[in-house]
């Protein structure tokens, strides 16, 4: 605490080695013939830091700053043979660089001493770049090798309003709006040849109810949700030779426009001092609105 203001720091740092073998028919015989020369390794060092000043509280209301930075660097690297039919191996690897920093801010004002105006907002960049390479093909199991390269950085604005309404000192209830932002990607794969995948953003509306009843033994939330995405982030499969046998492989895409209605209760009633009953109820109704690829 500085003169009443809350600094904040989280400071995180992660460093990970696997090294596993996937069993992709989850079988307990070996239909491709696969052996593993060198067993799959995937090393990821993450790095993170974020700096928050809180505001006292004061009659006009409060405020929140802060910054924040994200950096990540991952390395795989596979070698993969099989003698199903004619003796080949396969060596790939690849390298991911991502980057992000951001700014944001919130700030409460009472309007008066029944409503309350909430403005809040992100600003982000991202920097994202990668190389995969792989050589070795059978013209079977293993797709042609080859290599591919690509980077690419975005930025965004997320907004956030809320209008909230204390009725009264047991219930208030609130009306917002808040911007959505999930940050662009590679699909780093051969077949897919790097494609770049788009940020998805969403539009998220709500209406609640957060109220307190029976002398403060009941706790009664309710709350309508909309919200909207745009360039839905997904997995999907691509085949490129539908007539051989094998299927197809995973792919990251944007799968198009999706939408999520719905309505949240929630309960906590104290009948007795020895006694605690709690309980909810969801309903929501997805839908896909738009997906130009899709079958």
């Amino acid at each position: 605490n500085i003169e009443d203001y809350l600094l904040t720091s989280i400071s995180a740092y992660r460093d990970w080695d696997n090294k596993s073998i996937v069993d992709f028919d989850r079988g307990p015989t070996n239909p491709l013939a696969l052996s593993f020369p060198s067993i799959p390794r995937t090393e990821q060092d993450q790095v993170s830091q974020e700096i928050r000043v809180q505001s006292p509280v004061s009659d006009w209301g409060s405020y929140i700053l802060g910054a924040y930075y994200f950096e990540q660097d991952i390395d795989t690297s596979s070698s993969t043979a099989t003698s199903l039919i004619i003796p080949a191996a396969r060596i790939a690897s690849t390298h991911v660089e991502a980057r992000n920093a951001s700014i944001f801010g919130e700030v409460n004002v009472n309007i008066s001493q029944q409503w309350q105006l909430i403005l809040g907002g992100r600003y982000s960049y991202d920097e994202l770049k990668y190389r995969t390479q792989a050589v070795g093909s059978d013209g079977i199991l293993f797709p042609p090798p080859g290599r591919s390269r690509n980077s690419l950085d975005e930025t965004d604005f997320s907004p956030k309003v809320v209008v909230q309404w204390d009725f009264n000192e047991q219930a208030m209830a609130y009306a917002s709006y808040v911007s959505g932002y999930k940050g662009p990607a590679f699909d780093t794969s051969l077949v897919a040849d790097g494609s770049v995948v788009k940020p998805e953003t969403s539009d998220a509306w709500e209406l609640g109810l957060k109220s307190r009843w029976l002398d403060d033994r009941l706790l009664l939330n309710i709350a309508a949700f909309y919200a909207e995405y745009d360039d839905f982030q997904a997995e999907t499969s691509l085949d490129n030779n539908p007539d051989d046998l094998l299927p197809g492989s995973p792919v990251l895409v944007n799968a198009g426009e999706v939408s999520t209605k719905g309505v949240e209760i929630e309960f906590i009633a104290q009948p007795a001092d020895s006694w605690t009953i709690s309980g909810g109820f969801a309903y929501t109704d997805g839908t896909i609105e738009d997906y130009e690829e899709g079958n």
